[in-house]
């Protein structure tokens, strides 16, 4: 319900409903708390997007690559790239969407120096490693 709100624009709804479920202690999940993420960034709400940070921290599904890029592409959407940076290195593990999250942050925030350093690291490991 939470995803469906958020993707046909019905955010206040999508929050509602995620604060319900949260009451309740059920049903909220990874897609949960990135949908309630993206409609933090359509809102502007930096704060809420914390709180959804703080909340994601405590339920132990920041580990999860989609929700703790959620929030990095929600901090950067929202001006706090040093805040993305710092979330982006403290990620357990990164995948490509991660990487890309990170990068298009830099891009959306003006930043190509570091947009562009971001991409090279994210190439090496591939090519070094094998993985990212």
């Amino acid at each position: 319900m939470v995803v469906g709100y958020a993707h046909c624009g019905r955010f206040g709804e999508a929050l509602r409903f995620y604060g319900l479920l949260r009451t309740l202690s059920i049903g909220y999940n990874e897609f949960a708390f990135a949908s309630v993420l993206i409609v933090c960034v359509k809102l502007k709400e930096f704060d809420l997007c914390r709180h959804m940070h703080g909340h994601v921290l405590v339920v132990g599904f920041f580990s999860i690559v989609v929700v703790s890029s959620s929030i990095i592409d929600a901090y950067a959407k929202c001006g706090k790239m040093e805040a993305a940076r710092r979330l982006f290195d403290e990620m357990p593990v990164r995948d490509i969407p991660a990487w890309t999250t990170q990068v298009s942050g830099f891009a959306l925030c003006g930043d190509m120096k570091s947009a562009v350093e971001c991409l090279v690291r994210c190439l090496r490991k591939i090519l070094i490693g094998g993985h990212v």
